[in-house]
């Protein structure tokens, strides 16, 4: 058996997989969507890489955004990951630093606090979901997180 794990992007969690997750559960394909700390790039590959260590199943990998560069450290030497898959989502180089989204429409979103960012909520359909319904998207805005500055 493959177990899916997907890894969220900054500023968000498991839960924005949880409709993923729910047409790949119809399909009896297992998953697991770990919560990522957002402290560093560092503590984020080592929790994924200590998921990736616990299962027993081939897996295959799937980073969201600012996952993508968690799924590039944290899968390194991971023996049981069969595939790497980038959705929208930064590829980096192992050492290198993650360079920050540049696009204005994240700019105008990000708010920097000391050492964390956080997401305007009034700039959050812009910089995140322009399709999504409305309802789909006040529910997610709601939930979004602190994310740690980069680069760390």
């Amino acid at each position: 058996m493959t177990t899916v794990v997907l890894v969220h992007g900054a500023w968000h969690g498991p839960w924005c997989w949880d409709m993923v997750r729910a047409g790949l559960d119809e399909r009896a394909i297992p998953t697991v969507a770990p919560e990522l700390p957002l402290t560093s790039l560092a503590d984020d590959a080592a929790a994924l890489r200590d998921v990736l260590d616990r299962l027993d199943d081939d897996t295959v990998v799937v980073g969201h955004y600012y996952g993508g560069s968690v799924v590039t450290l944290g899968a390194i030497g991971a023996e049981r990951v069969r595939h790497l898959v980038y959705l929208c989502a930064f590829m980096i180089e192992p050492g290198l630093p993650v360079k920050p989204d540049g696009r204005p429409l994240i700019q105008d979103a990000v708010q920097v606090r000391d050492d964390w960012t956080t997401i305007d909520p009034a700039h959050a359909r812009g910089a995140f979901y322009g399709d999504v319904p409305p309802d789909l998207t006040a529910v997610a805005v709601e939930r979004l997180r602190p994310f740690a500055a980069l680069p760390r």
